[in-house]
This record gives structure tokens, sequence and C-alpha cells, in this order.
């Protein structure tokens, strides 16, 4: 669950593995008092993630689902499941497994944020907003940030671009150095002529990552509409330089 709107989701994976035998009926009477059912959810959750990282989906599928069977209201057994229908296109059963996980934890800004790329990837724009706000609203959501870019992303593909302007400011200012954020943030501001604003936030981006071949695309498109002949040639000789064009087959 992910930096696009992808979306890419977030899961604290912790991989260990809890191996239990048994001699007798009163060892396992024992062993059923003091199983952690939520450790052993979280054993199978990672080892599924794992699994699908790998694309063995079976094997992701069996884990997840013990991971279910040993902790049915835990918000991560469903969150991981509606991952894993996501993942192979499920939709309406991944929006099911989004819907359980609220339920159990109605304001965990990670599966507010998680559901709401999910809506905006089939186009439900005002649902998924509406999911987005909440999670902002969160005090104990340290992701707040990457909601917000999520956000701005999904705003920006329904067409909303004040919206989405207004979100990738917001991004900036819980995480100023956000990479993406700071990219499509100052395209935006160079589409709107603001040229001075846009022309901050690529030197900043260029302090903190160096130049790359879309900021430097940037410099230029931002230069050319400044009139800034010299500047243009500039940017577009460290573009050659840096990043060169393969050389046609």
């Amino acid at each position: 669950m992910g930096r696009t709107i992808n979306t890419a989701c977030r899961f604290t994976i912790i991989f260990f593995v809890t191996v239990l035998f048994g001699c007798s009926s009163l060892f396992h009477e024992q062993v059923d008092m003091n199983f952690d059912r939520i450790a052993a959810a979280d054993a199978r959750i990672s080892l599924g993630l794992a699994y699908i990282e790998i694309d063995e989906r079976r094997k992701a599928k069996e884990n997840l689902d013990l991971a279910l069977k040993y902790a049915p209201n835990y918000y991560q057994s469903h969150r991981a499941l509606a991952y894993y229908y996501q993942i192979i296109g499920d939709i309406k059963t991944s929006i099911h497994f989004y819907q359980q996980a609220l339920r159990s934890l109605p304001n965990n800004g990670d599966v507010l944020n998680d559901f709401a790329v999910l809506l905006c990837k089939y186009e439900r724009y005002n649902e998924a907003e509406s999911y987005f706000a909440k999670s902002f609203k969160q005090k104990d959501y340290y992701l707040v940030s990457v909601s917000y870019e999520n956000a701005a992303f999904c705003l920006l593909k329904s067409g909303d671009q004040a919206t989405a302007k207004h979100y990738f400011e917001q991004s900036l200012a819980h995480d100023p150095n956000s990479y993406r954020s700071l990219l499509q943030l100052s395209k935006l501001k160079i589409e709107g002529d603001q040229l001075s604003n846009a022309r901050v936030l690529l030197l900043r981006f260029t302090q903190r990552y160096g130049y790359d071949s879309v900021s430097l695309k940037l410099f230029i498109e931002l230069e050319k509409k400044a009139g800034n002949t010299q500047q243009v040639i500039h940017y577009g000789e460290v573009l050659a330089t840096q990043f060169p064009e393969p050389a046609p087959n």
C-alpha cells in the first residue's frame, strides 16, 4: 500500500515464527490458555505479505486466512486481506474487508488512507475524499503527510486541480521534503504562472535530492516561461550531461 496513488499500503511487518510442540492434553490446554492470538496473527500477516511480494498468492492467502482465524476481530487481519483482494482485483471483497477493519478500529489513519486510495483507484472520488479527510483528523496518525499527498493525487486525477494543490501544500507543511509533493506542486505552480513559488520549491527539491531528469525539465519549463534564456540553456546542458538520451538502435 505505497508512493503512488498508488497506492501503495503500509503494514508494520514483523517476521517471526512460533512453533508449539505438545505431548499431552494438559499441555495443550495450557498452550490454548497462553496462546497470543494477536502475535500469531501478526506472524501470519507478515508471512502472507512476504508471499505477496514474491507473487506466491496461494501461500499468501493461506497465511492471511489463518491470521483472520486466529484474530477475527483484529483490524490488521482484515486490512491485510483487503490488501490481498485489492492486489488480485477483487474490489468488492477488498471493500468488505476494509469496512470490517474500520468497524474494528474506526479511527485508524492507516486504514482510512488505504481505503481512500482504493476508492480513488476506482474513481469513487467523493467517497475517497471523505475517508482521506477522516485520516487527516486523527491526532495519533503520524503519516498524515502521505494521506495529504495521496488525496492530492486523487483529486488531480478527478480534475480538481485547486483542491489537489491545497492538499500538496498541506503534505509539504507536514513533510517539507516530500519528493513527489515538491515536484508535483512545482509543476502545478508553473502551469498557474506562479513562477517564483515554483522556483523556491524546485530549489528546495535540488538542495535535498540533487538534480533528476524530472526536476531539470521543470526548471527548463519554468525558465522558458520566465524568459530566462541563459537559464534554459544551463539546465538543458545539465540535463543532457547528467541524463543523456539513450542512443537509437
